[in-house]
């Protein structure tokens, strides 16, 4: 008797027990890994590609303990509630925060490769093609498939595993590709003879809707429903309107037993960007944390060479938080004193780069903000460099950036840290530092990185 399919919440369930066994029993496990970011399109590619690879396969169907695929969030469960988007999404499909699979799921890090052997494992990469941290250390050698959106570093071979794709090409979401990739699997298990019943296929139908309005959620938020000329490629517009479609199929009755309420694309979106920008109930050292990715480019006197944080909101923004943070119990304080809230945001962002052991620190900001001829959208670029060998490193990214980016100094350089005529001025273990406007609004951080990381490897 086939196998009859599972909801995306039990099929998660699956998968979670499915981790747990291997790491006990040392059984063949194949995990499905976004990006150490762990963004909104790295969450959905990655259970979208588990759910539709593990439904859809033979082995599968006549052995569910078989070929489960474990979509992994490359983040601690903790870190969840640092992604308000996430929240927001989850209940669309049907799930909850605790649905997810994290990396407090895995073993521990000193009992990982015992537990979690590597020649026992196959790792699937989604929105990224380099497996990161200590994770690459131990299983990069293990990857046997990818699907990704980045500029391919060439690290996954061609002739990897033939049972998984080598997809890496341009798209505004990774979640679009992974919804091509696997279309006519989907379409198939759609139509499979899986259901008996009416019933049966309304809740298939239901199921489909649900998944789908995860996937659609962030190939939304990745290229701002589809507007953002610079992202948005013929993979995003496809998958979109596929998505659609799956969810228009789901004819769940109203409660008078006639139609139910169309669904509205945009409400969707403006619900998710809405709940991403949300950053009220975070620290500023949160706020740094929630979508933050690094790189070891060369051997520095500090650990990893490149962080990089991206944050949905203004430098102004996130000074007022440092002052706030700062003076949490002092409702004396004036956190509209620019001088004091500059040197606190500078002082946390040292802090940060400090932990984080960095070399080079950046922060990228994304912001919509008003003005006198409508809204516009924004960027700065803040550069931190906290290894002295990577000065003339960054000094040359600068020259080469500044007009491919239109890097334009940040209010007179008020931020920017120096040589001077009376010798170097440091601050603390920072020995440069960069403030800009950015004028090229549409290089996010997925074509700034590729300009920092050449810079770092001269």
């Amino acid at each position: 008797m086939p196998l009859a399919r599972l909801s995306l919440r039990g099929f998660l369930a699956q998968a979670k027990q499915t981790l747990h066994n291997a790491a006990k029993n040392h059984q063949p496990v194949t995990i499905v890994i976004g990006n150490e970011s762990a963004d909104l399109d790295s969450l959905t590619s990655s259970i979208l590609y588990a759910y539709l690879r593990s439904t859809t396969s033979q082995k599968l169907r006549s052995n569910p303990t078989s070929d489960i695929y474990v979509p992994i969030t490359n983040i601690p469960a903790t870190d969840v509630r640092l992604r308000p988007e996430f929240l927001s999404l989850l209940p669309h499909a049907g799930l909850d925060q605790s649905s997810l699979i994290t990396l407090d799921d895995l073993p521990s890090k000193t009992t990982l490769a015992e537990k979690l052997r590597p020649q026992d494992t196959k790792w699937i990469l989604v929105d990224h093609n380099v497996l990161q941290g200590y994770l690459g250390k131990l299983y990069g050698s293990r990857v046997g498939g990818v699907i990704d959106h980045h500029e391919d570093e060439g690290v996954v071979p061609t002739d990897i595993d033939s049972d998984e794709p080598r997809v890496i090409i341009k798209a505004g979401s990774c979640t679009s590709l992974v919804t091509t990739h696997f279309r006519g699997a989907w379409d198939a298990l759609s139509s499979s003879s899986y259901a008996a019943t009416d019933e049966d296929r309304e809740r298939y139908r239901q199921w489909d809707a649900e998944i789908a309005k995860l996937a659609l959620g962030s190939i939304l938020i990745d290229t701002a429903d589809l507007t953002s000329e610079s992202k948005v490629t013929a993979h995003d517009v496809e998958a979109v309107e596929y998505l659609e479609r799956k969810i228009s199929n789901d004819r769940v009755s109203g409660p008078d037993g006639g139609a139910g309420v169309s669904f509205d694309r945009s409400a969707l979106y403006a619900e998710l960007s809405a709940a991403k920008k949300d950053l009220d109930g975070l620290d500023l050292d949160e706020i740094l944390r929630k979508d933050y990715k690094e790189w070891r480019e060369r051997p520095t006197a500090l650990g990893a060479t490149l962080g990089i944080s991206s944050v949905a909101r203004p430098l102004d923004y996130l000074m007022a938080r440092a002052s706030k943070d700062k003076h949490r119990s002092d409702d004396s304080h004036d956190e509209s004193d620019n001088s004091i809230n500059q040197a606190l945001f500078l002082d946390a962002v040292r802090t940060y780069a400090t932990k984080k052991n960095l070399a080079v620190f950046v922060i990228m900001t994304a912001f919509t903000a008003e003005e006198e001829d409508g809204d516009k959208f924004q960027r700065e670029l803040l550069l931190c460099v906290l290894d002295e060998t990577c000065e003339p490193l960054m000094q040359s990214f600068e020259a080469r950036a500044r007009d491919e980016l239109a890097l334009m100094s940040w209010r007179h350089g008020v931020l920017d840290l120096d040589d001077n005529e009376s010798g170097r001025k440091e601050d603390g273990n920072v020995v440069w530092r960069r403030v800009y406007r950015q004028g090229a609004t549409e290089a996010s951080r997925k074509q700034v990185t590729p300009l920092l990381r050449t810079a770092l490897r001269r």
